[in-house]
């Protein structure tokens, strides 16, 4: 999976590959 930029919660991140295989880095950004 390429690199995705995802805009929510009124913020900016980039997940790549490797936080989807991480959940807890998903989390810990939407916390």
């Amino acid at each position: 999976m390429k690199a995705m930029t995802i805009n929510t919660y009124g913020t900016h991140a980039t997940f790549t590959s490797e936080d989807v295989e991480t959940p807890t880095l998903k989390t810990d950004k939407y916390s």
